[in-house]
């Protein structure tokens, strides 16, 4: 064969060998799904997590009963944040696999997608079980140094969670880092609300304590009064601020409800009903709890809750 001939011969061999890179690289892509999960909101009326760490076989429920949502636990069964189970679901929804990190059995442990060391997210509906995830090792990678330092561009990171699907023997890398979302006992996903709602259709705010300090607090027109006596608007601003959008910090339980030394019952336009929350003591703790929010006890002494309520009122002109 003269040289000629070789020369021809190669180009073909190389043709051959770049159409099987090519097909070999394309069946590679295809050998992994990259959407893992697809959920409707309207499909899921419970949510089973699995915390990292937690005793073997205990969990938090999400429950949808009557269109709202509870949470359950060893702690008993309170009224859930309602934003929750929409933001994990949106949050499922967005995991999309970068790479398979394993596929063997033997290799969940290393990347932390075991019973064991995982937190577990089970979606139900009313036909069944519709996810069943493991969340486990998170990893960051610095972001590289470019060597040109701009003040108006943040470098970031590259955050990783790896990931598994229960029927599945594979671990898929994917970004982000899911287990701040879905790692949470009861009281993390409790309903923190006291007060919510627009303050600007407020018309009435009556505050009762006990002795003489009760009063009530009256728009007339643009204007507040109290006892028929003008308030300063500045301090009817600041005033409906701190009420306004008011969540608690920390709960209280396990406490006998004591007698009810205040409360509060705001009116206005458009509430179904008015707002009432009162304050007992029990046991040395103030316990706060708001019609918004029943079951959900607050502790006043955290965070002012309290002093937001009960401490202060406007002043007049």
């Amino acid at each position: 064969m003269n040289i000629k001939g070789l020369l021809i011969t190669l180009g073909v061999l190389i043709a051959i060998l770049i159409v099987v890179m090519i097909s070999d690289s394309k069946t590679e892509d295809r050998s992994f799904k990259k959407d893992l999960i697809s959920l409707e909101v309207d499909q899921v009326n419970e949510i089973q997590i699995y915390p990292r760490g937690a005793a073997t076989g205990s969990f938090v429920t999400l429950n949808k009963a009557e269109d709202t949502w509870k949470v359950s636990g060893e702690k008993g069964t309170f009224r859930a944040d309602q934003n929750q189970v929409p933001n994990m679901i949106r949050q499922l929804n967005e995991i999309t696999a970068e790479r398979v990190a394993a596929n063997k059995k033997d290799q969940w442990a290393k990347y932390e997608v075991n019973d064991s060391l995982s937190t577990r997210v089970v979606a139900k509906g009313e036909k069944g079980e519709l996810v069943d995830i493991y969340i486990g090792k998170f990893s960051y990678q610095q972001p590289a140094n470019t060597g040109a330092y701009n003040p108006y561009q943040q470098q970031q990171g590259k955050m990783t969670t790896y990931v598994r699907l229960s029927k599945e023997k594979e671990v898929y890398a994917v970004n982000g880092f899911l287990s701040a979302s879905f790692n949470k006992d009861v009281d993390q996903l409790r309903d923190r609300t006291v007060i919510s709602g627009n303050s600007g259709n407020w018309t009435k705010v009556s505050v009762n304590h006990p002795g003489d300090s009760s009063f009530v607090m009256e728009k007339n027109g643009n204007e507040w009064r109290i006892n028929n006596m003008a308030c300063d608007s500045a301090s009817v601003v600041e005033y409906i601020r701190n009420l306004g959008s008011l969540r608690g910090s920390a709960y209280v339980q396990g406490l006998s409800q004591g007698e009810v030394m205040h409360e509060m019952i705001i009116e206005g336009n458009g509430l179904s009903a008015p707002i009432h929350i009162t304050a007992s003591m029990s046991n040395g703790t103030q316990a706060i709890e708001s019609s918004l929010n029943k079951g959900n006890v607050f502790d006043g002494a955290q965070g002012q809750l309290f002093d937001k309520l009960f401490r202060k009122r406007p002043t007049l002109k």
